[in-house]
């Protein structure tokens, strides 16, 4: 627990939280999922480059070849044009072709380490709760987009980020070298970390941290480095067969729906590796046009986890394996497609130890944890490797967050107090990665 008085960044977080709130009610109404966050990019570059950050954006700091489970092209056009209520925000959506929707801010003072941070901005496809006893919808920031939620915290990632650029933008402020900030998409489903760091972003960077909000974690409390993170693979499947007319010629019919259906349930039967951690679900599923018409078509979103690289290998052969006897058992085609992945990473101790000294300086902090078990999947370990592999050290660590529900909940919400916590630790991550350099 801290005992330090109140510094000028504990109280410019105390001035500053409530526009951090809003910030973070603002991007919450306006939810946008993975590739498609276009008016939240011209939300965050009008605040960055206000505060005299220089920014990359779109193809400049994605790698297209990299990008899995891209959304629809309506869709993209969509948001694109959502874009335009911000200032500026033609513009940035014309420099994010085809939901490259990827953003950095960078920002130097002088010599000294280049140190890179990383916030999520995308939401997930859930239909957010109406009811009062939500604070979102009580509040009038329910998400305005009908099936499309922040109900992971990232909304709270992106407004820590923007309060982090303010006081790295303040002259009080005490770091020199080089900040940069990575705005990423599509972490759900892990899709845009590798798109990100295969372009390069953070190959000269010397340390780099990200974080996540809540993961079980009460408020107050900040865990140095995560751990148990799943590998795992994002899979499409679709099953192909012939229609038919079910009651005249049911015969004739090769049906994917029941391809589908057989697949779900041996995929959900698949035994588990007694080495570690495994876990398979089917999401969704999609068939058929008519009730009496027999389904030529099939569609299975599906994922594949393991707590171990070889863990979720056996996990996504079995898979394989059963969707292929679901397809020959029904005498229909199938195809598979991999839509995203995520992959276990490490922390550097180093690295876990400036956050634990960041965190034990910062008012409000009860208790600092070494480690804490994640338990889910991430993509921020494409960076970290990214990063270890050119000689820097990297932590994903965890900002403890009381929850009115689980992540992916319609009825998610967190403490927003957390939003400020994240900022003064963040910030004095920084300030003490460049005075250990």
């Amino acid at each position: 627990m801290s005992t330090r008085n109140a510094t000028p960044l504990d109280d410019f977080v105390a001035e500053r939280l409530p526009a951090w709130v809003a910030l973070r009610r603002d991007i919450h109404r306006e939810a946008e999922l993975g590739f498609t966050e276009y008016r939240t990019v011209a939300v965050l570059a009008d605040r960055l480059g206000q505060l005299g950050f220089a920014l990359r954006m779109g193809s400049e700091v994605m790698a297209g070849e990299s990008m899995r489970g891209r959304p629809a092209p309506e869709l993209v056009t969509r948001r694109a044009a959502s874009a335009a209520e911000i200032p500026g925000g033609a513009a940035v959506a014309r420099a994010l072709p085809d939901g490259m929707t990827g953003l950095v801010a960078e920002l130097r003072r002088g010599d000294g380490p280049v140190v890179a941070l990383r916030f999520d901005i995308d939401a997930l496809p859930v239909n957010e709760s109406a009811d009062r006893a939500h604070r979102p919808a009580a509040g009038g920031y329910r998400s305005a987009n009908a099936g499309v939620m922040h109900a992971c915290g990232h909304d709270g990632h992106a407004a820590i980020g923007i309060g982090v650029a303010e006081w790295l933008a303040d002259p009080r402020s005490r770091w020199s070298g080089t900040i940069r900030l990575v705005f990423q998409p599509a972490e759900e489903g892990g899709r845009g970390a590798k798109p990100m760091a295969d372009a390069g972003v953070v190959d000269d960077c010397t340390h780099f941290f990200a974080a996540h909000l809540g993961c079980g974690l009460a408020s107050g409390r900040i865990a140095a480095a995560a751990t148990s993170m799943l590998y795992s693979t994002k899979l499409d499947v679709r099953f192909r067969g012939r229609a038919a007319h079910a009651g005249g010629s049911p015969h004739e019919g090769r049906n994917a729906l029941l391809a589908g259906a057989t697949a779900t349930v041996g995929l959900h039967a698949i035994s588990r590796h007694g080495e570690g951690r495994s876990r398979v679900n089917v999401g969704r599923m999609d068939a058929g046009t008519a009730r009496n018409v027999i389904a030529d078509h099939c569609l299975l979103e599906m994922e594949v986890r393991g707590e171990t690289e070889a863990v979720a290998d056996y996990m996504e052969q079995r898979a394989r394996e059963v969707i292929a006897g679901a397809a020959a058992m029904h005498d229909v085609t199938h195809e598979i497609e991999v839509v995203g992945q995520t992959i276990g990473g490490d922390a550097d101790a180093t690295a876990a130890d400036i956050v634990a000294s960041a965190a034990a300086a910062t008012p409000g902090v009860r208790e600092v944890l070494p480690v804490w078990a994640l338990g889910g999947g991430e993509d921020a370990p494409f960076f970290m490797r990214r990063v270890q592999a050119r000689g820097g050290i990297a932590t994903y660590f965890v900002i403890g967050a009381d929850l009115a529900a689980c992540h992916h909940a319609v009825d998610f919400d967190f403490d927003e107090a957390s939003i400020g916590t994240g900022v003064a630790v963040y910030a004095r991550v920084v300030e003490q990665a460049s005075a250990a350099a």
